[in-house]
């Protein structure tokens, strides 16, 4: 118990509040962090920084850089470490650390109404709300992606979502090239030549993914990759 009351009290020393630093160096060292935040503002994103704890002593004049050791956003309370120059020709080296909350808010867009699994949205099924995103699980669907999404047809719905509740991009999936129930023409290759069977579709699915059919010719079920409009190349025979 000595030993870590000893350890906490030579540490403790060496970060302090923002509010024993002068303004000036304050507003320096926040552009800094923002200056460092910058590639992970998309579009419209924007980052609110809290300085939480900086260290005690930090130069009045040259420039700071910022790191962190995660290659991933930094979000929510997060610690950095202070590069300093002296000048622009000298090499940077790390003065300390520094403990910073980080809170991202963005435009996402907000379903106007419960929206079921697999329907299909309207331009006005969804609306943009500004909000904070620092927890936000996901990548969330912003104005844009949602425009890219209608221009593709890419506006199904992969799951139950309700009035008010926020979108993913994952949320949103290509239109069904068959649902179950469907005439699904399969192509069986083989060598040099195909075959042609009416099955019937007994799962949904998007181009590109792979399906189970039935045929009722061979009275076999078989998994297959749709291709196109209830359209399917063979994959495997299900014994």
């Amino acid at each position: 118990m000595n030993v870590f009351l000893l350890l906490l009290s030579s540490i403790a020393p060496m970060l302090v509040g923002t509010d024993k630093h002068p303004a000036s160096l304050r507003i320096r060292l926040e552009e800094a962090i923002h200056a460092a935040l910058a590639p992970y503002r998309v579009e419209s994103r924007q980052a609110h920084v809290q300085l939480i704890r900086i260290p005690d002593a930090l130069p009045e004049t040259g420039s700071f850089q910022i790191h962190w050791r995660s290659s991933k956003r930094p979000t929510g309370r997060t610690q950095i470490e202070i590069w300093y120059r002296s000048s622009s020709q000298a090499p940077p080296e790390r003065i300390g650390y520094a403990m910073i909350e980080v809170t991202w808010f963005d435009s996402v867009m907000v379903a106007m109404e419960s929206l079921s699994k697999n329907q299909h949205l309207s331009p006005s099924s969804l609306k943009p709300v500004w909000m904070d995103i620092t927890h936000f699980s996901g990548e969330p669907l912003r104005p844009s992606d949602f425009r890219k999404a209608l221009t593709q047809q890419h506006t199904r719905v992969a799951r139950l979502i309700r009035a008010g509740k926020p979108l993913r991009i994952s949320d949103l999936l290509p239109p069904l090239a068959a649902d179950t129930g469907d005439t699904v023409i399969l192509e069986v290759k083989r060598n040099h030549f195909s075959i042609m069977m009416p099955c019937t579709a007994r799962q949904p699915g998007s181009v590109g993914d792979i399906i189970r059919v039935y045929c009722p010719d061979t009275d076999r079920h078989y998994r297959a990759q749709l291709t196109n409009q209830q359209k399917a190349l063979w994959v495997q025979t299900i014994q």
